[in-house]
């Protein structure tokens, strides 16, 4: 829904980059699991920090992604990532999306956010982006069987 304003952000690439930008944490939780058992969690989150977004592009790289979806595990944390052409990407799309945590996103900067910008969202927009958009919201995790009961 971020990159509907922008005609050139396919909505299935920004899903997909959605889903893949933290694909490099995978590799990390798999391999302390089945190695590393008594890694405790604050060791594991910090290798996650470090290694992920390396291990995530290698991963996208190998797997011969668009480089506009390679792009998005490096640089979807970084707020005030500047990108050459001032055009919005799938990285800010990636970006304002996870700062949309549902009561979190009230207490974001927004003005600091350089992806929310890109994207031609300000700062209330952002932080009403859920409820603004609820229904679309609910509809879209319908699709996608989020949140669905199972018998």
């Amino acid at each position: 829904m971020l990159a509907q304003r922008h005609k050139h952000l396919k909505p299935e690439q920004a899903m997909l980059a959605g889903l893949v930008h933290d694909i490099g944490a995978l590799p990390l939780y798999l391999y302390a699991d089945r190695y590393h058992a008594r890694l405790d969690q604050t060791t594991l989150e910090e290798l996650v920090h470090k290694f992920s977004a390396a291990i995530g592009t290698r991963l996208l790289k190998n797997w011969n992604f668009p480089e506009e979806l390679v792009a998005v595990p490096a640089g979807h944390d970084d707020l005030l990532r500047a990108n050459n052409s001032g055009v919005a990407d799938y990285v800010d799309v990636v970006t304002v999306a996870n700062l949309q945590i549902p009561g979190a996103a009230k207490f974001v900067a927004w003005a600091n956010v350089f992806a929310a910008e890109r994207l031609g969202y300000y700062a209330g927009e952002c932080q009403n982006f859920l409820t603004d958009h609820a229904e679309q919201l609910a509809v879209i995790k319908g699709m996608l069987d989020v949140n669905a009961t199972r018998h």
